[in-house]
């Protein structure tokens, strides 16, 4: 081994200069670097440039549902009060969701199978009877168990009621 590379590193330092962070983790690809100081007087600092692309384990798509204005005074048919979401495991087809909470109580969840253990939808509905008067913005939690890694996702449920 060297000198240089028996130099001992002081602290790190890490600039991202582009991640972009949803409610499930990193979305995209980002880069950034690490600046290193060493205790060495010809280079005290090295900058090493990283670049990476980071695959969540579960994706969910929407993390967004929108219900816009309810009157509910009109007549609502149910369609209009539901949305759906598919949530899919990314490297593995161990997928398993094992609960399903929400927020409220009327708010409610039904799963259907598209692929076992792969690929899930969601359907998120509203009871108009029971729906409270003004904005709301409400939060699903899908909990799921894989092998690889246990995880919570969540989805934003919003809307108004007139």
């Amino acid at each position: 081994m060297t000198l240089k590379q028996k130099q001992r590193i002081k602290n790190t330092v890490w600039k991202s200069k582009r991640a972009r962070e949803t409610m499930s983790g990193i979305e995209e690809p980002f880069r950034g670097s690490v600046m290193l100081k060493t205790t060495s007087q010809k280079k005290p600092q090295i900058t090493i440039a990283v670049m990476a692309s980071v695959k969540k384990e579960i994706r969910v798509a929407p993390e967004y549902l929108y219900f816009g204005i309810i009157n509910k005074d009109k007549d609502l048919d149910e369609k209009s009060l539901q949305r759906t979401t598919v949530i899919s495991q990314m490297r593995t087809d161990d997928l398993k969701i094992t609960t399903i909470e929400t927020s409220q109580d009327w708010i409610k969840t039904a799963i259907d199978t598209n692929k076992e253990g792969k690929q899930y939808t969601i359907t998120i509905s509203l009871n108009k009877d029971k729906l409270p008067q003004g904005k709301f913005r409400e939060i699903v939690s899908i909990h799921t168990q894989s092998k690889e890694k246990p995880e919570v996702s969540k989805i934003i449920v919003e809307g108004k009621v007139l």
